[in-house]
């Protein structure tokens, strides 16, 4: 395999994992918000862009975030679960280059 042919698989394998990951806290981030919370439940979204992710809340109206309850809940669930995301990705990532 050629560098550049390695290089565009490489870009595609990132982008698949990337894409596994935010949608596994996608899945997280729904599980851990309480079924009460009908809006925020529905706000939860993915955007893929390349190999960049975003998780976040989308809401169809502007509110304001500063000390909100739904703010400090999402604040704690990311930073219970970046620690984890990172560690997968960073398996899999490892993996591909490994050639498994």
């Amino acid at each position: 395999m050629k560098l550049d042919e390695f290089a565009d698989y490489l870009k595609s394998q990132v982008a698949d994992h990337v894409e596994s990951v935010c949608s596994a806290a996608v899945k997280s981030v729904l599980q851990t918000t309480p079924a009460d919370r009908v809006k925020t439940r529905q706000a939860i979204r993915l955007q893929m862009k390349g190999t960049r992710g975003t998780v976040g809340l989308r809401f169809r109206t502007r509110y304001p975030t500063r000390g909100t309850t739904t703010l400090r809940r999402l604040e704690s669930q990311w930073k219970a679960l970046r620690p984890r995301l990172r560690q997968a990705f960073i398996k899999r990532l490892n993996d591909t280059l490994k050639g498994r």
